[in-house]
């Protein structure tokens, strides 16, 4: 649990559109905190109307994560504008067969859409000495009921 900020649960909550997800958090997530294989669903009408990802790291105070009193550890902020602009990151892609998350142990599954791996700084007072990066990926597919984010 000690890890760049300390002993720590660290998560990720992310905000498109008014909705929030998050991933769960990792008891002991040491210097590296790892949510491979974890995915964070928004249904999104238009990205034109709301185009801003925004992606933070807490410290979960009770294990937990979503209380009151846990830690602000950093956000990304790409261009200063508060968040990821999902609409400029993908704007330009053409549309390929794109990889998703298996929902089960060798499940393979596919759709036609567009994705963006994504490595941004974080930002903050708790973001430490400043190396400290979040890593995801999005994955935009038209048609679907939501938009999977996989950190």
């Amino acid at each position: 649990r000690k890890g760049v900020w300390g002993v720590v649960d660290p998560y990720v909550l992310f905000e498109l559109g008014g909705q929030r997800a998050s991933t769960t958090a990792l008891y002991d997530g040491g210097e590296d905190p790892d949510w491979v294989g974890e995915e964070v669903l928004f249904d999104v009408a238009s990205f034109a109307e709301a185009p801003t990802l925004r992606a933070s790291v807490w410290g979960a105070s009770d294990g937990l994560g979503g209380a009151a009193d846990d830690q602000p550890l950093g956000r990304i902020d790409e261009g200063w504008r508060g968040g990821l602009d999902v609409l400029e990151l993908l704007e330009g892609m053409a549309p390929e067969a794109v990889e998703l998350p298996a929902a089960a142990p060798g499940e393979r599954r596919t759709a036609n859409g567009r994705a963006q791996a994504c490595r941004l700084p974080l930002r903050g007072d708790g973001a430490g000495d400043g190396t400290a990066q979040l890593e995801f990926e999005v994955i935009f597919c038209e048609g679907w009921t939501a938009d999977p984010l996989t950190p």
